[in-house]
């Protein structure tokens, strides 16, 4: 039977899990929706062309990536420090 510490543990460790995805949701959808309507606004506000959306919908396509892999870079970096410690040497497979 777990404790009441434990179940505190436990229910911090959901939540927290919970803010971070709809964080990651948050910051992969945000950018491409404001970008594409700004460059709809653009382009009624001072009459350019459709390839105004175009290429605010590619920028927000690239931030979208960038953040996504900076994200993914933040979390295996953060998975590879859990793990076990390898020991400081030079090892014969270890050529630096």
């Amino acid at each position: 039977m777990k404790t009441a510490k434990e179940n505190q543990k436990y229910l911090q460790d959901v939540v927290k899990g919970m803010v971070m995805v709809g964080q990651l949701g948050f910051s992969l959808v945000t950018p491409p929706l404001v970008l594409t309507l700004l460059g709809f606004w653009l382009k009624t506000r001072f009459q350019l062309g459709g390839w105004i959306v175009v290429l605010m919908l590619f920028v927000g396509i690239m931030t979208l990536i960038s953040t996504a892999k900076s994200y993914y870079d933040d979390i295996s970096k953060k998975t590879k420090n859990s793990g076990p410690k390898r020991p400081s040497g030079i090892s014969f497979t270890d050529h630096r």
